[in-house]
């Protein structure tokens, strides 16, 4: 049984997308400003939730020849007055963004009827919506948007003023 596509909230999508710009950007100023703090181009950071931890550990590696004393990173940034603030805030910004860096797929926001009872739903909305579309040259006395509020198995596209099957209709009740 091949599924088939009830909805793609685009809505949810775009918010993803610019969570995920926003973060691809903060990493983007984390890397310029290790590059500015470490003098050189920075190492692969692993896990931008804990830069900070990551540049001392790059510290402890770049000094590891003059640093006898074998020092935590910590303290050798203390010692040759890095000024990380900047860094700190990078990261701070970076942790309320939440989540990881992964690009949004497309397919995650698409929706479908998959079992046999939500394809069958979606064909009767079809039938509904193929029968409303006939009225259309008739002038009623309720425009299209109205019609929605007496059938709650459509929904009206205000985008491209088109009735859809109901998202919450087909999937049995469910919230997507």
């Amino acid at each position: 049984m091949k599924a088939i596509k009830i909805d793609f909230l685009e809505n949810e999508y775009n918010v993803a997308m610019q969570l995920f710009t926003k973060k691809c950007e903060i990493q983007q100023k984390i890397d310029n400003e290790l590059r500015a703090l470490l003098r050189a181009e920075p190492f692969a950071i692993a896990d931008y939730n804990n830069v900070l931890n990551e540049f001392y550990k790059i510290i402890e590696e770049q000094k590891k020849d003059s640093n006898t004393l074998q020092l935590k990173g910590a303290k050798l940034v203390e010692l040759l007055d890095i000024n990380i603030s900047n860094l700190l805030l990078l990261q701070s910004d970076f942790q309320m963004q939440g989540g990881d860096t992964t690009e949004p797929k497309i397919s995650a926001f698409t929706v479908f009827a998959e079992s046999e009872g939500e394809i069958q739903k979606y064909h009767e909305c079809m039938a509904v919506i193929d029968a409303l579309n006939k009225f259309e040259k008739y002038e009623l006395p309720l425009n299209k948007q109205n019609w929605v509020r007496f059938m709650p198995f459509i929904s009206f596209a205000l985008d491209s003023e088109q009735f859809k099957p109901s998202v919450y209709f087909i999937k049995g009740g469910k919230y997507i």
